[in-house]
């Protein structure tokens, strides 16, 4: 690494790719300055991409790692539509689709719907209490005759 920069001790060199870096083979490939160097890992598999920079850094066990950053397009994915749905109850309004498709509740379900749910509340809460109060207690004992 010392012969490209004189009098420097450098523990990471990077270069850019200007076009001459490539992958010969498997196992071999060529960077500017450096010539073909052999690599330990198979990367016969990026042989047709493009080499943006490589970086060759010093270990600190003497060993020397070869860092290569490639550049690829990603295709987009085409857009798919879909259509969206609400679920809400504010003004009846129990369904709203992307398409402004709507759907109401009838008055009437509403109020049954409502009647019912008032109702699991009650049962919902008297079962609570008996299971923290005693069965001798006197909210119990009301509960209980109403």
């Amino acid at each position: 690494m010392n012969y490209l920069r004189p009098n420097q001790s450098k523990n990471c060199v990077s270069l850019p790719s200007s076009g001459q870096a490539k992958i010969i083979s498997a196992h071999f490939i060529k960077i500017q300055d450096y010539g073909t160097i052999q690599v330990v890992e198979n990367i016969k598999n990026m042989k047709n991409t493009k080499i943006v920079t490589t970086k060759i850094k010093r270990k600190a066990n003497g060993q020397f790692e070869l860092q290569i950053v490639f550049k690829t397009i990603n295709e987009r994915k085409g857009i798919v539509n879909m259509i969206g749905a609400d679920w809400n109850m504010k003004n009846n309004k129990i369904w709203h689709t992307s398409d402004n498709d709507e759907l109401y509740l009838s008055k009437n379900v509403s109020d049954k719907a409502d009647k019912l749910e008032a109702e699991i509340n009650k049962l919902k809460s008297q079962r609570d209490l008996i299971t923290w109060l005693s069965q001798k207690s006197q909210r119990i004992t009301k509960l209980n005759k109403g």
